[in-house]
């Protein structure tokens, strides 16, 4: 489901029984008359235009298509534009956005970003990122682009200097011609801002290291900071470069600074959470200062109850199957986790923070339900 910017309208696709997309009043909480469309595939996201209700992306895995609605006397018309990328094409989107010109921009996981017309879907143009696009966020000076290797880069956009032809757009998306380097295009996107989030963490303690690949960002409201989220299940907030100054302060990102420092970035972390469905939970030590918390893909999480002097309060330990139990020593040093390949791995966790694995020992040929430690001699059972 997606609301229109003004709220005035609710869409929803249709997907276990039936492959429709429904427009509602949110005024009358009833069905626009002329807007239930029936769709040729399943698709699983709804994007409207921020500048107008009448122009929606529908975006699945491997395909997306455009919707444009006219009202016609009481009723209304809705049309689902022809696909514009070759349906032959090896797709897989990773990330979309509206721009304020009323441009839709996609990029796939082969590092093409693709710029479609908003109201009629056409292919206008395709560039190929340096490296693959994982999410896309829109400003009101830069559209930014966070890319494998944890790299965010700021973009002016010139919707005005759009060159080339539909056919070319199209040779290009299917790989029938080279994509021009987005980087050193001198058409729509303009390269102003590089920060490489992985040189950030470097020069920072670890609990103040990004962990695990930028999976979206998005801005705040006021377009002063963003909200990063990534693979590992960490959300951060850092603060955005900015073209305005404000009376009376000096701006932290000079204009011809294209390399953003780690101090400018102001990165903070606000949580984090499991990736995976969690397994178990086990308390450390005594007084309930620290937990262990294990899910299905591997994580085993080392945290403090309450957030104390370690400014990320987290550790994680990676392993090649699913944890499936936990259970620690009466005195606190030692926790055991199961898995279900049959393993048992022994972890050292009198320092929580400094977490190391110091055996692992197979003892069954299949998964592991439940692991305990008996009170009299702590041993694992």
């Amino acid at each position: 489901m997606a609301f229109s910017r003004c709220g005035s309208r609710l869409y929803a696709l249709s997907r276990a029984t039936s492959k429709k997309l429904h427009i509602y009043s949110m005024l009358t909480g009833l069905p626009l008359r002329g807007c239930e469309l029936q769709l040729p595939l399943r698709f699983d996201k709804i994007c409207v235009y921020p500048g107008h209700k009448d122009h929606v992306a529908l975006i699945r895995s491997s395909a997306v298509r455009i919707i444009s609605i006219t009202k016609s006397f009481e009723t209304y018309i809705a049309k689902l534009q022809p696909p514009s990328i070759p349906v032959d094409t090896d797709l897989a989107v990773s990330a979309y956005c509206w721009t304020n010109s009323g441009h839709f921009l996609v990029a796939t996981r082969q590092g093409l970003l693709c710029t479609l017309d908003g109201a009629t879907g056409a292919l206008l143009s395709v560039c190929q990122a340096e490296q693959p696009i994982t999410s896309i966020a829109l400003t009101q000076d830069y559209l930014i682009t966070s890319h494998i290797g944890n790299t965010l880069n700021f973009w002016e956009l010139t919707p005005e200097a759009l060159r080339g032809s539909s056919e070319e757009a199209a040779n290009i998306a299917s790989g029938a011609a080279p994509a021009p380097k987005m980087a050193l295009s001198s058409g729509m996107f303009q390269l102003k801002k590089v920060a490489d989030l992985e040189s950030v963490g470097q020069s920072q303690d670890l609990g103040h290291r990004l962990l695990g690949q930028v999976a979206s960002v998005q801005a705040s409201t006021d377009f002063k900071d963003a909200v990063l989220t990534t693979a590992e299940g960490e959300v951060w907030t850092i603060q955005l470069p900015s073209k305005l100054r404000q009376e009376g302060q000096a701006d932290e990102f000079e204009e011809d600074d294209m390399y953003v420092r780690a101090e400018q970035l102001q990165m903070e972390l606000l949580c984090w959470f499991h990736t995976n469905a969690i397994t178990c939970i086990c308390p450390i030590g005594s007084g309930l200062q620290v937990c262990a918390s294990a899910d299905e893909g591997g994580r085993l999480r080392l945290w403090q109850v309450c957030r104390g002097e370690d400014p990320k309060g987290f550790r994680v330990l990676r392993f090649a199957s699913a944890l499936t139990s936990l259970t620690v020593e009466s005195r606190g040093k030692y926790l055991f986790a199961s898995t279900d390949g049959g393993c048992i791995h022994a972890i050292s966790v009198e320092r929580w923070s400094d977490a190391q694995v110091i055996d692992t020992q197979r003892i069954s040929e299949v998964g592991i339900a439940k692991i305990c430690c008996t009170a009299s001699e702590d041993v694992p059972l």
